[in-house]
């Protein structure tokens, strides 16, 4: 209902950032980009990504070998 009406209740707590989102669920996968935890990999070339939304952008560059 939050994301509806346009409140933002979740907010970022990295230092220097305070990003505000609607649901829990995306400040998770926004907080990603502070971390250094990367654990997700391309199958194709074995290259690894913060995110799984950053694999799927790779594998849309490279559409022929997907």
């Amino acid at each position: 209902i939050e994301s509806h009406r346009g409140e933002k209740p979740f907010e970022c707590q990295s230092p220097g950032c305070g990003e505000r989102f609607g649901r829990v669920g995306i400040l998770r996968a926004h907080e990603q980009i502070h971390s250094d935890n990367r654990s997700h990999e391309c199958e194709g070339c074995g290259k690894i990504y913060k995110s799984m939304d950053s694999v799927k952008r790779h594998r849309q560059s490279f559409p022929r070998f997907f």
